[in-house]
């Protein structure tokens, strides 16, 4: 088994493998250009292979490595940014290879790009937010090798958003004693480009 955490700063291009990763669903695309990408959470992960290339020559390779967590987290001044937490079945080390990349991206995801925080028909003043998505899986190691079978699900998925707001009034302590449930919503965006977060159904825990 092998894990591993990576942390990187969210784009308009190029989130779209590691959003897939998280869920597992293929997005549906709509509009000709800029297109509309949406996925919504399934339990049928995908797993990938990671090469970290370290410049010496070699690279270690990670084998079947799926997504068991993602934070996406911002705060007043600072851009979005993604932390992945990662779980594989093995790994080894080879001959580094040349890579390839895909054209870089510079629609970096700020904190400023971000309009109305709304949950419950109210829009919210908010100074950070994180919303974490959690996949729940769990190693399953077996007698005659070393490595995890296929990780399965130890508990349902989860989603859950931490926010510092200010708090002007009672409405939100309303509607927390009286266990509303509603939509969370929010969108950044940066001339045509976005990347909208709908969180169904939620509630305030504490």
């Amino acid at each position: 088994q092998v894990a591993g955490t990576i942390e990187l700063i969210a784009t308009y291009d190029g989130m779209g493998l590691l959003i897939q990763g998280l869920t597992g669903s293929t997005p549906t695309d709509a509009g000709a250009g800029p297109y509309t990408h949406t996925t919504a959470l399934t339990t049928t992960l995908p797993s990938y292979t990671i090469r970290f290339v370290r410049g010496n020559g070699t690279m270690d390779v990670l084998v079947g490595c799926k997504i068991l967590k993602m934070a996406f987290k911002v705060v007043a001044g600072d851009y979005l940014r993604i932390t992945i937490e990662v779980m594989g079945k093995s790994g080894g080390r080879t001959a580094a290879s040349t890579p390839t990349y895909a054209a870089s991206s510079d629609y970096t995801v700020e904190a400023a790009h971000i309009g109305a925080i709304t949950w419950a028909t109210v829009a919210y003043l908010v100074k950070s937010l994180t919303v974490t998505v959690e996949n729940k899986l769990a190693t399953r190691p077996l007698l005659g090798s070393l490595y995890s079978a296929e990780f399965a699900p130890s508990e349902p998925q989860a989603v859950s958003c931490a926010l510092t707001a200010e708090y002007f009034d009672d409405t939100l302590s309303t509607k927390h004693l009286d266990d509303t449930v509603s939509d969370l919503t929010f969108t950044f965006t940066s001339g045509t480009k976005s990347v909208a977060f709908t969180l169904h159904n939620c509630y305030v825990g504490t």
